[in-house]
């Protein structure tokens, strides 16, 4: 039995029990799973820290700010206003001295407060100078006009110019797989970017969620490079040594739970808006020998290449081990690594062709067999029983190989069954 010819469907993805709750910190569209619930009050989550709470606020809602901010500072100058005109009886006809000229009614005292704030210029509202508490609170209010047109456009350029969390739905493939890549297991999944709003500086990062002490931490996850990001990239993770997933088998990707997160962040060419996005990849959402169906091809007619994006999450199942990379790279080394009586069997192999030769080849034959007594054996007789011992011994080896696979491929697809009753 062949070892790489072994497959495993991916159809066991249905065997899965879906009452099984699903640990996951970041959601399929982008958005994080947290919740933070050490912050007891209001004034310690939002006021504390106001400038981070407007900026990270939904457009709607800083829209919202910047209209209450001005219409709450223009009611409350006009009431203050009303207030030094009733004081100075300005409304009285009869009054030689009056603070403020042209002005009826609540009405008209709100139009005075935002002509002075926006500095739109007064017409026939105006201040005297024959109160200075007018003057004072004119200036106050011109301040205070400043401060908050000052503020306000710090706010709509930070919103402007911070990475723009994007929906990762249509960047990430749904699906990541482990397949064979140059006789190494590797982890593959897929990005694109359509707008073209990550073609400068584009970076991609990968952390395995694991537990520690019932908390979860993240463990980094080297990725090799991709390239240009000018069509849908597969994005390969080499499963090394130094891999979190070196001891990952398919069976254990069946019965294990884990999640990798994956970043992308990233700026556009045309605006030179820096943009970040995420996702990640839960343990059933990775296919066990499979592979990306390709979705780029030539088209003569039009001379270009043509992206075919219903393919972008379309998979295909092929051959590959279902044991872990550590298991596969022991075997190879088994097969690839000499056998240290490689040198006495070429050594034998002479010995027999020289038997077959004439006795003017005795010379020869005494040379090749005193420097085979020099590997510290007794004799060609006791040599050639060893080497059949031998060859006996690596037979029932082999035989005793094959036995270990056929029970842990049972084993694999008694487990999917049992899996599937419990579901139905």
């Amino acid at each position: 039995m062949n070892l790489v010819n072994v497959t495993i469907s991916t159809r066991r993805r249905q065997n899965r029990n879906p009452k099984r709750p699903v640990r996951r910190l970041i959601k399929k569209n982008g958005h994080s799973n947290v919740i933070r619930t050490t912050i007891s009050s209001l004034r310690d989550r939002y006021w504390r820290d106001l400038g981070n709470t407007l900026v990270n606020l939904s457009w709607l809602w800083t829209l919202f700010c910047l209209t209450a901010c001005f219409m709450l500072s223009w009611t409350m100058f006009a009431t203050v206003w009303m207030l030094i005109g009733t004081s100075n009886s300005d409304n009285f006809v009869n009054n030689t001295t009056p603070c403020l000229v042209g002005i009826e009614g609540f009405t008209g005292y709100m139009m005075f407060s935002i002509e002075t704030q926006q500095t739109i210029g007064y017409g026939g509202r105006y201040i005297t100078n024959n109160c200075p508490e007018g003057t004072f609170l004119i200036s106050l209010q011109m301040i205070l006009s400043g401060a908050i047109c000052g503020g306000m456009v710090c706010i709509v350029n930070a919103k402007l110019v911070r990475p723009i969390q994007r929906f990762s739905k249509h960047l990430f493939s749904k699906k990541a797989v482990i397949n064979l890549r140059d006789g190494e297991l590797c982890l593959i999944f897929r990005i694109r970017d359509d707008n073209m709003r990550y073609a400068i500086g584009t970076t991609i990062n990968a952390y395995l969620v694991q537990s520690r002490v019932e908390e979860p931490f993240l463990k980094s996850v080297t990725l090799e490079p991709f390239g240009l990001l000018l069509w849908p990239l597969e994005i390969v993770h080499k499963i090394t040594p130094s891999s979190p997933f070196w001891d990952l088998s398919a069976k254990e990707l069946i019965t294990k739970q884990f999640e990798l997160i994956v970043m992308m962040t990233g700026t556009s060419a045309i605006t030179g808006q820096s943009s970040k996005t995420r996702g990640s990849y839960l343990s059933k959402e990775i296919f066990w020998g499979s592979r990306f169906r390709p979705c780029v091809y030539y088209n003569s007619l039009e001379n270009s290449y043509f992206v075919d994006h219903a393919l972008f999450d379309e998979i295909e199942e092929t051959s590959i081990p279902l044991c872990s990379a550590q298991r596969l790279g022991e075997v190879i080394e088994e097969i690839i690594t000499p056998n240290p009586e490689d040198e006495n069997r070429v050594i034998l192999t002479e010995l027999d062709v020289y038997e077959t030769c004439s006795p003017s080849c005795s010379r020869a034959k005494a040379s090749i067999a005193s420097s085979y007594d020099s590997l510290n054996h007794s004799s060609y007789e006791n040599i050639t029983e060893e080497m059949k011992e031998m060859r006996l011994g690596k037979r029932r080896a082999v035989k005793e190989v094959d036995r270990i696979l056929e029970r842990v491929i049972k084993d694999v697809k008694d487990f999917s069954d049992e899996v599937e009753e419990t579901n139905m």
